[in-house]
């Protein structure tokens, strides 16, 4: 049988998933991190070019997190595909959640917390204009042993919320198996996924049941859930112990964040090589790319880069995955950052990112310098990525409450999860 992770777990893992959002903001991303090991810190640089929105609402939002970027955490560092996490630091253990791309049609989320939040330094970027385009910088320091608890809280909190409905997946397959069900080959189902990709892409291209869903299918949805038909019984044993008694943990080792997935040394051979296939079919698609919609390219190259940075290694415990955050994040830079929800709603086969530069959207140089917000017409994303490794960006010595959003009362994640997962 093949388990995809619950319908809370998804809120968890998206984090924003139940917020109302109005409007779309897109910008082109670059992140830079870099990970000091005599330290344990992270730095982390977010550069956006191309800021535009589809109305003046849209920038009127940016303005506001601009106004807060003194207390605005981004890049976060959380490896969460798509979304790019960011927040807004109210207190030591308060924060809200924002996006940066989907401006909220109601209060912004409070987060209680017993996360340090004062020990993140936040250098607060600035305006730029660079080829004739709006573009902003924003940069952090973020201790490594912060970031552990950040990560591990999260991954604890999903755990919880799938524990139940894994479980219970795992048991269902067992009582098959018992009544001697038939055990599936590893072949057939990594056949089965790359057909998935390809039926994906033909559908886009004929048109037919083809919408911004299929898309992020490509990048994530073909790619989700775990077959556990294909496992050996040891292997659903052993995980299904793992995941009852919460043994399951994310560790780091500096810049890598590692999982051990309990699998039989043959289950964890047999998924290194069908990672590898499903790569190469991807390689292959991708060595075709002119006869793919650019859209597609860009979605299958940014999937590909991000499971590249994924290490697999069998090993005598288990299936060990190694994330690499400063890999990660030259990865995520490459995506053209739209809302997650114009992703997964239809909007038909050939809308493209470019769409918002039709005539009528609002132009936000213009905006920016009618509002009087400081641009600076020297600054280039290059010159900034040189200062951030320069170590040259300066913040300012008092940085000022944050104003202009309303924040519900705050309420820990773990609660606040569980009341986004029960609508």
């Amino acid at each position: 049988m093949r388990f995809k992770l619950p319908n809370k777990a998804a809120a968890m893992l998206l984090i924003a998933a139940a917020l109302s959002l109005g409007g779309c903001l897109s910008a082109q991303e670059q992140d830079v991190v870099t990970y000091d090991p005599a330290t344990d810190d992270f730095r982390a640089l977010m550069v956006l070019s191309d800021i535009r929105g589809t109305d003046a609402g849209d920038l009127e939002y940016f303005a506001r997190i601009y106004q807060n970027r003194a207390q605005l955490i981004a890049p976060s560092l959380i490896p969460i595909p798509i979304i790019d996490p960011m927040f807004l630091r109210v207190s030591d253990t308060e924060c809200a959640f924002l996006s940066m791309f989907d401006q909220p049609t109601r209060d912004l989320s409070g987060i209680k917390t017993d996360i340090p939040l004062s020990s993140i330094d936040i250098t607060p970027g600035a305006l730029f204009v660079q080829d004739g385009k709006l573009c902003y910088y924003q940069a952090v320091k973020i201790p490594g042993k912060t970031l552990d608890m950040a990560v591990q809280q999260l991954f604890s909190l999903v755990l919880d919320m799938a524990k139940d409905r894994v479980s219970k997946a795992l048991q269902k397959e067992l009582d098959r198996r018992a009544a001697g069900g038939a055990i599936k080959t590893w072949p057939e189902v990594t056949d089965k996924l790359i057909h998935g990709i390809d039926e994906t892409l033909a559908q886009r291209k004929a048109g037919t049941g083809a919408t911004q869903g299929a898309r992020a299918g490509l990048g994530a949805g073909r790619f989700s859930g775990i077959d556990f038909g294909v496992l050996q019984t040891k292997s659903l044993q052993r995980f299904k112990t793992a995941i009852d008694t919460k043994e399951l943990h994310i560790t780091r080792d500096h810049q890598q964040l590692i999982i051990l997935l309990p699998f039989e040394p043959d289950d964890c051979r047999a998924i290194e090589e069908a990672v590898r296939k499903v790569h190469g079919h991807v390689d292959d698609l991708m060595a075709r790319a002119g006869s793919l919609p650019e859209e597609d390219r860009k979605i299958l190259e940014t999937a590909n880069k991000s499971a590249g940075v994924v290490h697999l290694k069998a090993q005598a415990a288990g299936l060990g995955l190694r994330l690499d955050l400063v890999e990660w994040a030259k990865t995520q830079g490459t995506v053209h950052r739209r809302s997650i929800f114009e992703t997964l709603q239809h909007h038909g086969p050939d809308t493209e990112p470019d769409a918002q530069h039709k005539p009528g959207t609002p132009d936000p140089i213009a905006y920016a310098r009618a509002h009087n917000l400081p641009l600076d017409e020297t600054l280039t994303a290059e010159k900034v990525i040189a200062q951030f490794n320069a170590r040259s960006l300066i913040a300012p010595a008092a940085p000022a409450p944050v104003a202009g959003f309303s924040i519900a009362a705050p309420k820990t994640l773990h609660d606040l999860l569980h009341a986004w997962g029960a609508h």
